[in-house]
C-alpha cells in the first residue's frame, strides 16, 4: 500500500514505531495515485491528557521531490476526547481482522453449465485506484494492526459485510470528530 514503510514515515514525522501510550491509535491513509500519506494520531499522555496530531506526509519522488517532507496541521476535536476514545473502542477496531480474512465474503459464487459440465463462476470486485488504510491501535494490553484497501468502495458494493461497516464507521468517526478528509 505505501511506497515507503511505516518506520520510514514515522522517522520523518519524529514519532516512535511502537505504540508507547496505553491508549493510542494511528490511522495511516494512503492515496494510490499520489505520493501522499496522511497520518492521524491520538493518544493519552499521562501529563497532558489526550493529544491529537494530524500530518500530511509526502514521499520523495525521483527528480521531483528529493526528500520526504510533512506538514503538521493543528486539529481540535468536536467532542470530548474521552468520549471520542470510547467511540473508537466501540467501533470494534481492536477486534477487526485483516481484510484477507473476510475476502471470501466478497465473492458471489454462481454455478454455470458449459458444454454439459457444471462449474463455479465467481464474480468479484477490484478497485485499481483508491485509498488504503493502516490502523495501529492500543488500549491497555490489547493491540491490533490492520490494513484495508478501499473500504468505502467495497462497503457500497457489499453492504452486509460487517467488518467493512465497522471499519468505515471508525474512519467516519475520525473524519467527523476532527473535520479532516471532508472531501473524501
Amino acid at each position: 500500500m505505501h511506497s515507503q514503510s511505516l518506520p520510514e514515515i514515522n522517522a520523518v514525522l519524529g514519532i516512535p514505531d511502537s505504540l508507547e501510550h496505553l491508549n493510542e491509535v494511528r490511522l495511516y491513509k494512503s492515496y494510490s495515485t499520489t505520493n501522499a500519506t496522511d497520518v492521524f494520531r491520538m493518544y493519552l499522555s499521562k501529563r497532558e491528557g489526550y493529544k491529537m496530531e494530524y500530518y500530511q506526509y509526502r514521499h520523495s519522488v525521483a527528480g521531483i521531490i528529493e526528500r520526504p517532507y510533512f506538514n503538521k496541521i493543528d486539529i481540535a476535536p468536536a467532542s470530548d476526547p474521552e468520549y471520542i476514545w470510547m467511540s473508537i473502542i466501540a467501533s470494534n477496531i481492536l477486534y477487526l481482522p485483516q481484510e484477507e480474512v473476510f475476502k471470501y465474503k466478497q465473492e458471489i459464487p454462481n454455478i454455470v453449465c458449459e458444454d454439459g459440465r457444471y462449474a463455479y463462476s465467481v464474480t468479484t470486485m477490484a478497485v485499481s485506484d483508491g485509498t488504503g488504510y493502516i490502523v495501529c491501535i492500543r488500549d491497555g494490553n490489547l493491540t491490533n494492526v490492520i490494513e484495508y484497501s478501499n473500504p468505502e468502495s467495497y462497503l457500497r458494493r457489499y453492504p452486509k459485510i460487517d467488518e467493512l461497516d465497522y471499519f468505515v464507521q471508525f474512519i467516519n468517526l475520525i473524519k467527523n470528530e476532527f473535520s479532516i478528509w471532508a472531501d473524501y
